[in-house]
């Protein structure tokens, strides 16, 4: 890539790549965070006990 539009060009070019790759990763994450912890919302639980909720859930997630 670096012969066909130079190094300046394809530094830029990872440069913008790495941004858009952890900007669209960011979002995800968000995303899925976010409907992971809608049935939590929807109890109206306060951030302590959704933790702890999480947590058990992580747990019984992994002994299946």
């Amino acid at each position: 890539l670096a012969e066909r539009i130079g190094a300046h060009g394809a530094l830029r070019l990872r440069d913008r790549a790495g941004r858009l790759l952890a900007d669209y990763l960011d979002r995800v994450m968000h995303v899925e965070r976010e409907r992971r912890l809608a049935p939590l919302d929807a109890l109206e639980v306060q951030p302590e006990p959704q933790a702890e909720l999480i947590a058990a859930l992580s747990v019984l997630l992994k002994e299946r």
